[in-house]
C-alpha cells in the first residue's frame, strides 16, 4: 500500500436522513499491488456540525476484473488523550464488569467488544468508541508506547461494484462506561 498514491480531499456525504457531514476522505486507488490492483479505498471520517461526534468508515470502489470475497479490511486509531501515556486509559466492559487498563505501563492486547470509553485521569471529556455490529472483531492494544483501537470488517464485492464498511462512531464526553444503548448502529452514508 505504502508504494500507491494517497489523496486527501474535503468531503460532504449525506446519511440515510439527510444530515450532511463534513471531513475528509483518503483516497488511495491499487496500481501496483498485484492482488489489489483495480480497487480504490476511501477512507472517511467525518463530523456533523454542532454535534461531538465523529464517523470514521471506508467504502471500497471495485473495478479490478474479479469478484473479491470474505476479504478482510482493519480500521485503526492511534490514540493519546493525554500528554503522559500512562495517564491515558480504556474501559472495557466485560461480563458486566467495566474494567480499566491504562496505556503506557503494560502490554495489553484486548477484545474490546461494541463500545469502549479512552480517556485519561487529568481530563473529564472522554472518547467513546461504538463499532458497528457488523464488525468482526474490535481490540485494543498497548503497551508502553502505543495506544491503538481497530476494528477488522469483512467484505466482499463483484467487479465494477462499491461496498462500505459500516462507521465507527468517537464521541466525545464526559462519559463514565460505554452505553448499552445507542442510536448510532442505524446510521448509514449514501454513496458518491
Amino acid at each position: 500500500m505504502m508504494k500507491e498514491e494517497t489523496k486527501v480531499e474535503s468531503i460532504t456525504k449525506e446519511d440515510q436522513d439527510g444530515n450532511h457531514w463534513t471531513g475528509i476522505c483518503l483516497s488511495t486507488t491499487f496500481h501496483e499491488h498485484e492482488k489489489m490492483k483495480g480497487l480504490t479505498l476511501k477512507q472517511y471520517a467525518l463530523t456533523l456540525p454542532e454535534v461531538p461526534v465523529v464517523a470514521v468508515f471506508a467504502e471500497i470502489d471495485q473495478w479490478a476484473p474479479r469478484t473479491f470475497a470474505a476479504e478482510n479490511i482493519t480500521l485503526e486509531a492511534f490514540l493519546k488523550p493525554d500528554e503522559s501515556l500512562s495517564s491515558c486509559f480504556a474501559r472495557v466492559p466485560t461480563e458486566g464488569v467495566f474494567h480499566t487498563y491504562y496505556a503506557g505501563v503494560e502490554e495489553y492486547e484486548l477484545e474490546s467488544g461494541p463500545s469502549v470509553v479512552i480517556g485519561s485521569d487529568g481530563k473529564s471529556d472522554h472518547l467513546m468508541m461504538v463499532h458497528p455490529e457488523t464488525r468482526k472483531l474490535s481490540e485494543l492494544y498497548m503497551n508502553q508506547d502505543v495506544f491503538l483501537a481497530a476494528s477488522v470488517h469483512e467484505w466482499s464485492a463483484p467487479s465494477q461494484k462499491v461496498v462500505a464498511v459500516e462507521p465507527t462512531f468517537f464521541i466525545i464526553g464526559e462519559h463514565k462506561e460505554p452505553w448499552k444503548q445507542h442510536p448510532f448502529h442505524r446510521i448509514s452514508f449514501k454513496g458518491k
